[in-house]
């Protein structure tokens, strides 16, 4: 019986050599460029600084070309065992080998997708969560500013209402009916004091002809004047109530004692 004869596997040792011979080359002269760098002193010119930065830019490009040299020095070392290892015998079994990690690549592959789809849907979801929430944020900024507001309103009104407690001022209404204005007068010995409501405003006269001065100017159809007469002011009632007497305006008068304090709600921001 003739035995069979199996030829010879594909051998890569001569282009082992020409990868290690040229490896061998780089690394040579890298090292013949980087003992000639060193050895050279010169002075410090502007041309000799570029040569040396030029120097070294090609030193750090042929080291790294040595590296991927290296590096597929390595790759042909790993191809050239891995075809070593194949024969007739064993190439069902490195088939499947092959196979098995194909397929388990693939899967890894796969689940690296899913994993990138689940995250970018999430992400999509916390952008539509982060714009509501920014939404209802400015949303809120708007209730805290009003909130502020009715909280600064309150504290002014709270130390108006402590003000008007410990206040023995006697306070009218600003108004007779909806058109019409209340406007006080109160005579004493200091003058003739007016608070109109209608243009929520004060005055202190000294004389007669001032206060008729303001009181012509002014609208007496929707006035109605409160005269409050002190002991000390009964010298400019007569005039005064010749004034309103002529121009038909409507108004009434009140004794009261020296010292007397009177206010309008307006005053006191009571209509506000």
């Amino acid at each position: 019986m003739r035995r069979r004869t199996i030829g010879p596997g594909v051998s890569f040792f001569a282009f082992q050599d020409i990868i290690t011979a040229v490896v061998g080359i780089f690394i040579l002269i890298t090292l013949t460029l980087v003992l000639e760098l060193q050895q050279r002193v010169e002075p410090a010119t502007t041309g000799l600084s570029n040569n040396t930065t030029n120097l070294r830019n090609r030193v750090t490009e042929l080291e790294a070309q040595a590296k991927l040299l290296r590096t597929k020095y390595a790759a042909r070392i790993d191809q050239h065992a891995d075809t070593n290892e194949v024969n007739q015998f064993n190439v069902t079994t490195k088939t499947a080998e092959l196979v098995a990690r194909t397929t388990a690549t693939q899967q890894q592959l796969d689940n690296l997708q899913n994993a990138i789809s689940v995250t970018n849907t999430k992400s999509r979801k916390a952008r539509l969560a982060n714009t509501k929430l920014h939404s209802q944020a400015q949303k809120l900024s708007a209730t805290r500013s009003r909130i502020k507001e009715l909280r600064t309103e309150l504290t002014q009104l709270i130390e108006q209402g402590s003000v008007i407690e410990n206040e023995t001022a006697v306070v009218y209404r600003d108004q007779v009916t909806e058109s019409v204005y209340v406007c006080i007068i109160q005579l004493n010995k200091k003058g003739i004091n007016t608070k109109d409501a209608a243009t929520q405003t004060l005055h202190n006269f000294s004389s007669v002809t001032a206060f008729q001065n303001w009181y012509e100017e002014s609208d007496k159809s929707n006035r109605h004047f409160l005269i409050l007469i002190e002991p000390t002011g009964t010298q400019y009632f007569s005039e005064i109530r010749k004034n309103l007497d002529r121009t038909q305006a409507t108004f009434g008068f009140d004794l009261v004692e020296d010292g007397h304090r009177s206010a309008l709600s307006f005053e006191w921001d009571l209509n506000q």
